[in-house]
């Protein structure tokens, strides 16, 4: 039952999704929608030279139609049913797991910014499957999908492939620092120019962060530091590592620049939510739903109030 109200909503979500006016990046993204669909399958995956995997999903769907509203419900649908497929891969039961869900579905934040981050969503929607998949050639195939779909997700899988420990991690955002101290050299490497372009805040202005962010981000990363350190209720060692090194892009996007905080901050509130529920269970010896119930309940009512009084618009 709680299987099928999760597809249920996965369609809800989407159908929703086809009210959005288009702005910002998701016109951009619907620019190349239809800009695809007049491309063959090679000009697809060879289009701006990175990321050939997205190019193609965009590719494949831009046959059936140029309508921006089949995208908008395409892009929304695979998202969540990503994480619909990553939850049921959880060792847990399946009340739980729908809850893990219904948290994800209703936080208007996430739902908000995933059609405006597209690539970076499904990146990381993809990678988190590949973590939790049994299957070792499984997972590095989705792995690979991941990479191919936001190339700078290489950064975060290659990192999750060592053992490190709070005291490396302190030493990961040191350097991170100093590479963006000497920006101009790291620029100029092949392997790390596109990495650097997308971070660089040169694209978008988003004037500067509040105190508020930058107390919220400390938090983040403290929780994601006490979930590493500790014992895990459902959560494996490479998500711990990959949500580690999220929130240490984080912690390092404060100091460089306002996009890339922009950019990681909405995926570590997705991250956050495994995060949350495993901290919660591992310290509870029986379950309490009905805090969970409360929970998604405050979640329903700030989603519902971001539809019609959100920054972004909805035609009904």
């Amino acid at each position: 039952m709680y299987r099928a109200l999760s597809i249920v909503i996965v369609l809800i979500l989407s159908f929703i999704s086809t009210f959005r006016i288009p702005e910002s990046d998701l016109e951009n993204y619907i620019y190349y929608y239809n800009l695809f669909s007049d491309f063959s399958f090679f000009d697809a995956l060879s289009f701006s030279g990175k990321d050939p995997l997205y190019n193609l999903f965009v590719y494949a769907i831009s046959q059936f139609s140029q309508d921006s509203i089949f995208f908008q419900f395409i892009i929304t649908f695979t998202f969540y049913f990503l994480n619909f497929s990553t939850i049921k891969l959880l060792k847990i039961s399946d009340k739980f797991k729908f809850f893990i869900f219904l948290s994800i579905a209703l936080n208007p934040l996430i739902y908000s910014i995933h059609l405006h981050l597209i690539r970076q969503f499904l990146a990381y929607a993809i990678l988190i499957l590949s973590v939790f998949s049994i299957n070792k050639y499984k997972s590095l195939f989705l792995g690979s999908i991941s990479i191919g779909t936001h190339f700078s997700f290489i950064l975060v899988w290659f990192l999750s492939l060592f053992k490190f420990n709070l005291k490396r991690v302190v030493i990961f955002i040191g350097m991170m620092l100093f590479v963006n101290l000497t920006l101009e050299y790291f620029k100029s490497l092949t392997i790390l120019s596109y990495l650097f372009k997308r971070a660089s805040g040169n694209f978008l202005d988003f004037g500067t962060l509040s105190l508020s962010q930058y107390i919220i981000s400390i938090i983040l990363f403290y929780v994601s530091a006490i979930s590493f350190v500790s014992e895990s209720f459902y959560l494996n060692t490479y998500f711990k590592r990959i949500n580690l090194i999220l929130h240490s892009i984080l912690i390092t996007s404060l100091f460089v620049n306002t996009e890339l905080f922009y950019r990681v901050f909405p995926i570590c509130i997705v991250s956050l939510h495994f995060v949350f529920f495993d901290l919660y269970a591992a310290k509870k010896n029986i379950i309490s739903y009905s805090n969970l119930i409360f929970v998604n309940s405050i979640l329903l009512v700030t989603f519902v109030y971001s539809i019609f009084n959100g920054r972004w618009l909805y035609q009904f």
